[in-house]
This record gives C-alpha cells, sequence and structure tokens, in this order.
C-alpha cells in the first residue's frame, strides 16, 4: 500500500510542492488532521456524527466545502469548514490543490465516489494518503447513469486510494467489479448514536391507525412510489394505515429531478392521498420523534449501500420492512429485526406489514431485537474505533 510522505506534495505542473508545516504523524491519533473534500454543508446527520466523534477523540478535522460564498455555515463543534473551489475547470483545479496543500492535510478522504471520480487530476498529483467511501448507490451497477461516476473514472479512483470504505460487505464485492483491490478495502457500517436514537419511553400501539414512515431524498432510486402502491395494499385489506414520508427534493448535484409530483399522483390515483404526508427535510430530533410514534418503518428502496434510517429505526425499536438490497440484509435478520422484501413487490411488503398491524406483540418482539442488535454492532464508538484504526493505518509510514 503506497504510504509516501505527507509533506511531499506535488503541484500540478509535477514539481515538488511541500506543503508548510505538515509535520509527521509518528502514530499520534490527536495529531492526525483530516480533511474532509467535497462535503455540503451543513453534511448528512450520519457525517456530522462521525465528525463529531472523531474530533472528541482528538483528530483535527476540517470540511473543504464546494459550497458557494453565503450557503450555510452553521456550527459543528470542533470541525472547522473551508471553502474550496471545484473542479469543473483547470484553474479550479488548481486552487483546490493550492487550497488544501494550505490545510495541511495528513489525509485526504472523499466521502462520495462523485466527488472523487470528478477529482481525478487531484488525486493523481497528490502524494499524501488518500481514503475514499464507496457507500454503494452511488456505483453504476446497472449501467451507465447520468450523476454516477463511469466506470474507467471508479477504477483509477480505486487505482490511487490508500484505503477504500464499504459500508457493507456487499458493497466490497460490487466494487471489486469496478477494479478495487480487497486488499485496500475497509468494511465500516453506518454507526447510531443508540442515547438519541431510543424507544419512545410511552410508546403504546393503538389501534384506530398504523403509522408507517418511510425515510429518504424524493429520488426514483428510493422507490417512495412503491411505498404508495404498499399504502393503497394496505388500505384496500382494511387496514386504517397512513404514510409518513420524511425527505426533501433531490440536491441540484444529484442532476435528478424530484418524484415529489410523480409520488402525490400516484397516492392520489389509488385513492389514499389523505393517508400521505410529505414532510420534506426535516433535522434529527423530528426524525426521531417520527419514528417513536411509528408502528413499522418502510423502506422501498431500488439501491443502497447500507441504510442509516434503518439502524435509527431499529435503534428506536420500530420493526422494519424494507427491500432486501445492498447491505440492507447485513442489518436487518429477517423474522428477527423486521422482514426483507424483494425490490419492486408492494405485495410482499404489504404483507409483512399486515402482519405486524395484526399482532401488536409481534410488533414488540421484532422491535425489541432490532434495538438489541443495534446496540451491540451498529454503536457509534464502535464506528469510530475502526475510523481512527483506518486512519492511523494509511497514515503510519508518514
Amino acid at each position: 500500500m503506497r504510504k509516501p510522505p505527507v509533506a511531499d506534495h506535488v503541484s500540478l505542473n509535477g514539481n515538488s510542492d511541500a506543503a508548510p508545516g505538515a509535520d509527521s504523524v509518528v502514530g499520534r491519533t490527536g495529531g492526525i488532521r483530516l480533511v474532509e473534500v467535497g462535503l455540503r454543508w451543513p453534511p448528512e446527520t450520519f457525517l456530522q456524527l462521525k465528525l463529531g466523534r472523531l474530533v472528541e477523540r482528538g483528530l483535527e478535522v476540517t470540511v473543504g466545502s464546494f459550497d458557494p460564498p453565503g450557503a450555510s455555515t452553521r456550527e459543528l463543534a470542533g470541525v472547522r469548514v473551508k471553502r474550496v473551489p471545484g473542479v469543473r475547470q483547470t484553474m479550479g483545479r488548481w486552487r483546490l490543490h493550492l487550497s488544501l496543500i494550505s490545510l495541511r492535510p495528513h489525509v485526504l478522504h472523499f466521502e462520495w465516489l462523485t466527488v472523487a471520480s470528478s477529482s481525478l487530476p487531484l488525486l493523481h498529483r497528490w502524494r499524501g494518503p488518500v481514503v475514499v467511501s464507496s457507500r454503494g448507490s452511488d456505483l453504476p451497477i446497472d449501467g451507465p447513469v447520468l450523476n454516477r461516476p463511469r466506470a474507467e473514472a471508479l477504477a483509477a479512483v480505486f487505482a490511487r486510494a490508500d484505503a477504500v470504505h464499504c459500508v457493507a460487505e456487499s458493497g466490497r464485492g460490487e466494487a471489486q467489479e469496478f477494479g478495487l483491490d480487497p486488499d485496500k478495502t475497509w468494511v465500516i457500517p453506518g454507526g447510531v448514536d443508540v442515547e438519541f436514537f431510543k424507544p419512545a419511553p410511552d410508546r403504546a400501539p393503538t389501534e384506530d391507525t398504523f403509522t408507517i414512515v418511510s425515510v429518504g431524498w424524493l429520488r426514483w432510486l428510493k422507490g417512495h412510489e412503491y411505498a404508495v402502491l404498499v399504502l393503497a395494499a394496505l388500505v384496500r385489506q382494511g387496514i386504517p394505515a397512513k404514510l409518513e414520508v420524511l425527505g426533501g427534493d433531490p440536491a441540484a448535484d444529484t442532476l435528478e429531478p424530484s418524484q415529489r409530483a410523480r409520488i402525490v399522483h400516484t397516492a392520489r390515483d389509488l385513492g389514499v392521498g389523505d393517508r400521505l404526508h410529505l414532510h420534506g427535510t426535516v433535522e434529527a430530533p423530528e426524525v426521531r420523534a417520527q419514528l417513536q410514534r411509528a408502528d413499522a418503518l418502510l423502506h422501498t428502496s431500488l439501491s443502497e449501500g447500507l441504510p442509516n434510517v434503518i439502524l435509527e429505526a431499529m435503534a428506536c425499536g420500530v420493526p422494519v420492512v424494507a427491500s432486501e438490497v445492498g447491505g440492507t440484509r447485513e442489518a436487518v435478520r429477517d423474522g428477527i429485526d423486521g422482514f426483507l422484501v424483494p425490490p419492486r413487490d408492494p405485495a410482499a411488503a404489504a404483507a409483512a406489514l399486515a402482519a405486524l398491524w395484526r399482532d401488536p406483540e409481534l410488533r414488540r418482539r421484532i422491535g425489541e431485537a432490532g434495538r438489541a442488535h443495534v446496540e451491540t454492532d451498529f454503536t457509534l464508538l464502535r464506528q469510530t474505533d475502526r475510523w481512527i484504526e483506518l486512519y492511523e493505518s494509511v497514515t503510519a509510514d508518514v
């Protein structure tokens, strides 16, 4: 594995360009300077949790954000945010390179393959350790997709990276099809703050409403339209179901149209428009509140890595019914923590939810099993330990 000295950067014209003051890490966790490249600010909740815990453990964390000036600058304790140029033009690449050098990083981390693949000129010239995350849903598994990297770009990213993080074993296997060396791979699943996401102390089943929650951007790959079909199937059976969808329109850089209109019109056409509620983008406290009031989580996604919301629902003691895609099967034990169903199969998902509706004891038992599973295998402490192990590994020879 390539671990050249961090201080020995190379400029875009190929000349040596040492980063001022980029001293050796010499195995000190507290001395590692981590720079996260290309995150929106504020980032997704699971990334905020990751960065916050790394700061608590002594790492110096800076986010190099591509957001334009004037974008949100909400602070995250201990995390420095610096606006850096994007890479759409040659001059942007120069400025990005110089901006990152000024931060004196010991390791660069690209949390998204889309950002890493668009930054290949930088990666080819950067001489310090680079970590890249492959989250599963950003791989073009079913052929070229407009907003996903091309196969040759992925191969180049994987070849350059010193370590590649996958959120699930399934993602490791999928990434290997695009040239990932298995010896570089670190499987680090999501982690949940089990003190924050926890069952409501006074939650009691209700007989007049069956509350189902779905969480995710209103993107085609989240399959919300199938969730509406499930809702309609339950209502036809006489089950007083309602569907609460938490998630906003896709961000502009996904280059995808919102599925909001399709979801709303499908619900109206099926006669369940009054049982569907689109809440838009919500913060973590509202996600928790909705989960604590829910009877089940429905996750009809068509493509996934390992969905954080599934872990959050399990931590809240909520039974899960989810499409068996990506790493979902590595979180949900079918029949124990919830039910796994084939993707694009509303009848199977409706049958699983109907079983939960008819048997409150089954809901309780599955919810308790899910909570115990998260407390054992998906804690933030366990995740943070693995991140530190990874970063220490790629900087060990620095």
